[in-house]
């Protein structure tokens, strides 16, 4: 009787001496998990776009319904380089900024690539010559009027989406006269690089243009004009 008292006292004391232990290792696994950093909010980076692996352009179409004996073409007018920062979180596309600009004397004709990037057919290519000539008139009064409309830039007012697909809205200024855009674009962020993609249509009279011709019995532009944008930043 003595042995079996004494061996239940010894349980006693190794359960009491062990119940400070268990205490002690809730108290570090409370401890840990207090002390776990929560996930990292994605910050807004800020990107700067780069021109030369950038898409940035207008299809202008030739009316192939007017009937004349010279034969009109479709073209792509780009902006040799331009200006373009972006402000972009992963997490949030409300928090965007986009902001483009550009001299409108930066403007080319049917740049290397552009054509085929705007499914327009190789046929339609024309000669140095040509192009000049497209340029001059484009700048002229009734189309671009560069001489006292010489900027043309884009500012966002609201992004609305997530990566992937987005409707970037803004304020397109052309000829003086800013027209509210409203762009469906394929967004991507990779690490330290930003790319966008998308295209929309407006017509030359929301910037008060009219399509150009040399007159009756002469080639003339569509009034739709359809904007593509293929662009790519890196972080600043």
């Amino acid at each position: 009787m003595i042995k079996y008292m004494a061996l239940i006292s010894l349980w006693a004391a190794s359960a009491q001496a062990q119940e400070p232990a268990a205490e002690l290792e809730t108290e570090v696994d409370a401890e840990q998990a207090d002390t776990e950093a929560p996930p990292p909010v994605p910050q807004t980076q800020a990107f700067t776009l780069n021109p030369a692996k950038s898409k940035i352009y207008v299809v202008v179409f030739n009316d192939s319904e007017r009937w004349t004996p010279i034969t009109g073409h479709d073209h792509a007018m780009s902006p040799s380089t331009f200006d373009g920062k972006v402000s972009w979180n992963v997490a949030d596309a409300s928090a965007c900024d986009v902001q483009i600009s550009f001299p409108a004397t930066a403007l080319v004709v049917d740049h290397a690539g552009f054509r085929e990037h705007g499914g327009l057919s190789a046929d339609g290519a024309i000669s140095d010559g040509q192009k000049s000539t497209v340029v001059k008139n484009m700048l002229g009064k009734h189309v671009l009027n560069n001489a006292s409309f010489p900027q043309i830039s884009f500012k966002s007012s609201s992004c609305d989406g997530a990566e992937g697909s987005v409707t970037v809205k803004g304020s397109l200024t052309i000829r003086g006269i800013g027209v509210a855009v409203s762009a469906p674009m394929t967004v991507k962020v990779d690490g330290d690089t930003f790319s966008a993609s998308g295209s929309f249509t407006l017509n030359h009279g929301d910037f008060g243009m009219k399509p150009y011709t040399m007159g009756p019995g002469t080639p003339k532009n569509q009034e739709k004009l359809k904007f593509v944008v293929d662009v790519v930043g890196n972080a600043t």
